[in-house]
């Protein structure tokens, strides 16, 4: 996560790691985890970094008799440096910018509280359970590798079409989009312009959790949001399609105190509220058949 906070920045920086453990068995055994390699490989949320900014590995520690075999801690921290001149601090935003949002792959990092809840402890499922509803099991789904934007973002920096750039985790689009907001903007998102995943949508069925509180705990299916010029665009999206991503137009920038406005088209929202009312009736008319059989065991 700390990467992404940086680049938005955007910042050259230097990772460093450190690991503790209770033998360096485990950092020779083919079977465990091997650190470099997995930073390396890590389907772009450190490996295309690396390409472009600095890794050192730092100390590895043996503490035997304080981890058990096969575990261990492994802690990194990240130092961003910029030129003072190329910060991109958001003063640039103006009313009638767009909003361009960069599609999630999950959970990313945030939200992990409530989805375990969720999920194990109101449905009842366990990591191997195949959930339908979201076409995969429920440990899968909740551990998707955070997204990398590094690829994209790097060219539409370059070619200096971004006006400021938020990183969706804690908070949702409701509370990251403001920091980037100067004094007298707002922003309008109009829901429904973009696919929420089938994840996010199971677990506001499960727990009947409000809208409100879903967008801020979650991305909801948006990683990353730009503020762009209107005209810049077209632009925009024909860099980021090229680099094999997709591009949301979701809202816009309005007069405001810096807070974010969600809104919707009539009739988009009547039918997506009817759409979500009826999966929520028929995965509580699951749960009751459930509940049904059980009792019946339980009574014969």
């Amino acid at each position: 996560m700390c990467q992404f906070r940086i680049v938005c920045l955007p910042a050259f920086f230097i990772f460093l790691c450190a690991s503790a453990l209770g033998s360096t068995h485990i950092l020779l055994n083919s079977k465990s985890p091997r650190f470099p390699d997995g930073l390396g490989n890590s389907s772009g949320v450190l490996g295309h970094y690396l390409m472009d900014h600095h890794c050192e590995v730092g100390s590895t520690a043996e503490m035997p008799g304080f981890y058990p075999r096969g575990e261990y801690d492994l802690a990194g921290f990240i130092v961003g440096v910029v030129e003072k001149s190329k910060i991109i601090t958001g003063d640039q935003v103006a009313v009638g910018d767009v909003l361009v949002g960069l599609p999630s792959s999950g959970l990313h990092t945030n939200g992990y509280s409530l989805a375990r809840k969720l999920f194990f402890d109101v449905a009842k499922y366990t990591p191997e359970t195949y959930v339908s509803e979201i076409k995969g099991k429920a440990g899968t789904e909740l551990m998707h590798t955070h997204k990398s934007y590094w690829p994209v973002l790097k060219k539409l920096i370059a070619a200096d079409l971004v006006h400021a750039m938020a990183h969706i985790t804690g908070g949702g689009i409701t509370d990251n989009l403001p920091r980037v907001l100067p004094k007298g903007t707002g922003a309008v998102v109009e829901m429904g312009t973009w696919p929420v995943l089938p994840l996010f949508t199971h677990m506001q069925h499960i727990g009947n959790v409000p809208q409100d509180e879903m967008m801020r705990t979650f991305n909801m299916g948006i990683g990353m949001v730009l503020v762009v010029p209107a005209k810049k665009f077209k632009r925009v999206q024909s860099i980021v399609e090229k680099a094999g991503e997709k591009a949301h137009l979701i809202g816009r920038i309005v007069k405001g105190d810096r807070k974010v406005q969600k809104v919707a088209k009539a009739g988009k929202l009547a039918k997506k509220e009817l759409d979500d009312l009826s999966k929520q009736v028929d995965f509580l008319k699951r749960q009751l058949q459930k509940t049904v059989r059980r009792l019946k065991r339980a009574l014969s």
